[in-house]
């Protein structure tokens, strides 16, 4: 599992890494990605 915080990113190394990596086990691993949502598409300007 990865995540980013993009609003931690200016203030590393202070507030901490704005990356996140766990390892999950698999059934931890099939109940996150049940909540996951399709990534709607960006509009041009």
């Amino acid at each position: 599992m990865v995540g980013y915080s993009p609003g931690r990113s200016w203030a590393f190394p202070f507030a901490g890494d704005p990356m996140t990596i766990k390892i999950v086990g698999q059934d931890e691993a099939f109940a996150l990605m049940k909540e996951m949502k399709p990534k709607q598409p960006e509009t041009a300007p």
